[in-house]
């Protein structure tokens, strides 16, 4: 990549592009989720307290934000702001694509794999959270040797995304009101899709802690410079 186009590809104006966008999404999903367009039975059982848990991580995306206008060199911003526009994503089209399905509309039914990038077996939602764990606060990896680590990660997430939209058993999505086998989906896999499942999700669930562990261990041993990107990305 030239760098003219690297600069014009991490400008301030592609961040806050980004930024509207994944915001936008968020606050589209809340406006359609709890209003009356919605069904009362996608709230039931206490999917009504989804706004809970999901409107917090709108601070991925603006503290993304905040990073790429002010820092534009380092990934992390970058990546945040990717992970806002993804999980932005996977709520509107998955809500969507439920009330479609519900409305006996068929392009709901693929509209809705993309809520897959949160309830996958290894979701790619929560791996990109590693990821900005992992190279937090400048950017990069702790060393060459976590390479096999992010690798390992984006494999697991593809995978998972992979499980989830050719298993056919009913519910698997796990959305209200969403159709209750995939489009996708493969007759007869189940049985392979679910043996696999468990060991990816812990897979997953292992990355997770050393993902955390490591940045404990980067913040713990960091000099004086580590520590100034570290206050500054806090501030």
């Amino acid at each position: 990549m030239s760098q003219g186009l690297r600069s014009r590809m991490t400008s301030p104006v592609v961040a806050w592009v980004l930024l509207i966008l994944s915001v936008g999404m968020f606050v589209a999903f809340g406006a359609l989720f709890y209003s009356p367009v919605t069904p009362p039975s996608f709230l039931a059982n206490g999917n009504g307290l989804t706004g809970f848990w999901v409107f917090p991580l709108v601070s991925v995306p603006v503290i993304g934000a905040l990073i790429a206008i002010r820092r534009p060199s380092n990934p992390l911003g970058w990546v945040s702001l990717g992970s806002g526009v993804a999980m932005g994503a996977s709520l509107l089209g998955g809500l969507c694509g439920s009330l479609l399905s519900n409305a006996h509309q068929s392009s709901g039914r693929y509209l809705v794999l993309l809520s897959s990038i949160f309830t996958a077996p290894t979701a790619p939602a929560l791996g990109l959270l590693l990821v900005i764990l992992l190279i937090f606060p400048d950017g990069s990896l702790p060393s060459r040797r976590w390479r096999w680590f992010m690798l390992t990660l984006l494999a697991l997430m593809f995978v998972g995304v992979f499980l989830a939209v050719i298993n056919p058993t009913p519910g698997y999505l796990e959305v209200a009101g969403g159709p209750d086998v995939s489009p996708l989906a493969i007759p007869g896999a189940a049985g392979a899709v679910n043996t696999l499942t468990t060991p990816f999700s812990i897979a997953l669930d292992v990355l997770g802690v050393i993902a955390v562990a490591s940045l404990f261990l980067r913040l713990r041993g960091a000099d004086s410079e580590r520590r100034h990107q570290v206050r500054w990305v806090a501030s």
